[in-house]
């Protein structure tokens, strides 16, 4: 039985009192002096500006509120369009859908008690001695995480809109083949290779190592003969994203099976983080050609049905409150302009440059109030 991947569990658990920034001297602790070891990674005598700020629970034995960030299907788009420059922002996404799951262990010294230093008791791995312990994950976690997530949306927007200039165009500032020279081709006689570069359009932190690696990966599918040199931009995009599903799934995401009333059978896909079940949700996008729109009304993400033709009015909203709320929003706004001297069809005009769908009839109707009473 394939599961349909359109249905995901993941139960995220945020502190009732939220989470927090916090550095390491606002930790006020020291991190232990050792080496990073396959049991966790630690921070060896690092000062506060090398570690950055660190996204932690700041009392880890608070109650907890459970959240279910995969009802929102369209998550992943929020996530993507989040400044991560803004922390507050980051803070604000985290409080409400919980963290990525990078989970990164702090271990260190106590130099009061635990509780004191917002963390708490455990044993050293390696030592065997009473330590601080916390998880917390970096600003430059995040950051990284919203960038290739950026990319993606790029790339998945492009694959599925095929045949518009602007998409393809972006493309081609991500993926191009470079050719090599016959007398360097040695050892293996390949032609040239596929390169991804995501600068200047997608700049993301460790750009140079993202792009070689990324490249690296796209050049063993040219190695197996599954892209050349005369394969699409469309094909190389594909390879591309459903690489980066499948490292960003593996071991994070596994189907599952549930029994409900009437013995009817739910398939699901069940996530260990955040971050994968919004990779999870790109999944779905991508193999279901989904396409996503963001609310004229509320500016927030949603999924546009396939069985929906073209772009029509209710694609540009998420739901029908919205959409009453931005008709009568733009009402008002016509009557204004039009008590400014503004003609119907500049009052068309100025909604459709600004992304809103309207035509001369209806504006017509709604200023003609306006202009008995300026005739008056």
């Amino acid at each position: 039985m394939v599961p349909s991947l359109t249905d995901f569990g993941f139960v995220a658990l945020v502190p009732e009192n939220g989470f927090r920034w916090m550095s390491q001297a606002d930790l006020e602790v020291r991190s232990v002096k050792r080496t990073t070891t396959r049991h966790a990674f630690v921070m060896v005598d690092q000062e506060p500006s090398d570690l950055g700020a660190l996204l932690v629970n700041p009392k880890p034995k608070s109650n907890t509120v459970r959240r279910s960030p995969c009802e929102d299907r369209a998550l992943f788009q929020e996530f993507a369009s989040l400044d991560a420059t803004n922390v507050d922002s980051l803070l604000a996404f985290s409080n409400e859908h919980g963290m990525l799951g990078f989970g990164t262990p702090v271990y260190c010294e106590l130099t009061r008690p635990a509780d004191a230093l917002r963390c708490s008791e455990s044993r050293d791995p390696i030592t065997g001695e009473t330590v601080g312990y916390l998880q917390a994950e970096t600003h430059a976690d995040w950051t990284h995480a919203i960038a290739k997530m950026r990319v993606a949306v790029s790339v998945l927007r492009a694959i599925n809109a095929p045949g518009q200039a602007g998409e393809e165009k972006e493309l081609t500032k991500l993926f191009s083949w470079q050719s090599i020279d016959v007398d360097q081709r040695y050892p293996d006689d390949r032609p040239g290779h596929w390169m991804v570069d995501t600068h200047p359009s997608l700049p993301i932190p460790n750009i140079k190592e993202f792009n070689r690696e990324a490249t690296d990966r796209i050049w063993g599918y040219v190695t197996h003969d599954i892209l050349s040199e005369f394969e699409t931009i469309q094909t190389v995009s594909k390879v591309w994203i459903a690489d980066e599903i499948n490292r960003h799934l593996n071991g994070k995401a596994s189907p599952k099976i549930k029994l409900e009333g009437g013995g009817r059978i739910r398939e699901y896909l069940q996530c260990s983080t955040l971050l994968a079940a919004m990779w999870s949700q790109v999944y779905s996008a991508f193999t279901g050609g989904k396409r996503y729109e963001q609310c004229k009304g509320c500016g927030k993400w949603f999924e546009v049905s396939n069985e929906r033709g073209g772009r029509t009015v209710r694609a540009m909203y998420c739901g029908d409150a919205c959409r009453v709320r931005s008709y009568r929003a733009r009402r008002d706004q016509a009557a204004t302009l039009a008590g400014e001297g503004l003609s119907a069809k500049e009052i068309v005009e100025r909604f459709q440059s600004e992304g809103h769908e309207a035509d001369l009839a209806t504006v017509k109707k709604w200023v003609k109030p306006s202009t008995k009473r300026k005739g008056k």
